[in-house]
């Protein structure tokens, strides 16, 4: 399966760095619970 690029090199970037920054968050978030639960020992 292809997958189709729009024209608007802009629109893709917004929406590259949205799942970008979702994906960061989550890394970060898991990092926090992590730190907590070690925190918490």
């Amino acid at each position: 399966m292809k997958l189709q690029i729009p024209k608007k090199g802009n629109h893709t970037n917004l929406e590259f760095f949205k799942s970008n920054f979702s994906l960061h968050f989550l890394l970060l978030q898991l990092h926090m619970s992590l730190n907590w639960n070690i925190a918490a020992i």
